[in-house]
């Protein structure tokens, strides 16, 4: 399935996503609050936030390759985890997704070494684009589109291979995380 994340332009304090489904219906919806120690985000189904539908909570205060726990806000079972991978996202961003007992399940990367120092050194211009791969299998990825007044991220998830829910978490988790790196 496809999706677009969205990130509010001007927001006062945090950050504001909107994630909608190809016929443009909003699925998913999240407040980063700012100044938090511990991470925590919860996507809603509706911009009023009065149904959650996934928490995604760090596990430590300051962690440079935090955990995010993502846990279905509604029944409280865990769905799994997502990792920053610190050292490795120095040159070339890459993160971990795992089962609920912490099994890795997926990794998602930035598609180009070459393309992400060029991110780094010269320009941010360049939109990022993110494989997810469950093994060898395209899980489907995340690509940042070119716009340099809004950060606009297209989403594609094979639903057999991940949750759509833990994709959504990884999607906000990219937008908010590696967009601070603007």
């Amino acid at each position: 399935m496809k999706y677009t994340l969205r990130r509010k332009f001007f927001v006062l304090l945090g950050k504001e996503f909107s994630i909608t489904s190809e016929d443009g219906s909003l699925v998913g919806y999240a407040k980063q609050k700012a100044f938090k120690l511990r991470e925590e985000l919860t996507i809603f189904v509706d911009q009023a936030m009065t149904k959650p539908l996934v928490s995604i909570k760090a596990r430590n205060i300051i962690d440079f390759n935090a955990i995010y726990d993502v846990v279905d806000a509604e029944s409280g079972q865990n769905l799994g985890a997502i990792r920053r991978m610190g050292f490795r996202s120095m040159l070339r961003d890459e993160w971990h997704i795992y089962s609920p007992g912490d099994n890795e399940l997926a990794i998602v990367q930035e598609e180009s070494g070459a393309l992400a120092l060029v991110r780094r050194l010269l320009t941010n211009l360049v939109p990022q684009r993110f494989d997810m791969r469950v093994g060898t299998q395209d899980a489907g990825g995340f690509q940042q589109q070119f716009n340099p007044f809004r950060y606009v991220m297209d989403i594609e998830v094979n639903e057999a291979l991940i949750d759509k829910r833990v994709a959504f978490a990884c999607a906000v988790l990219l937008a908010a995380v590696e967009g601070r790196q603007e």
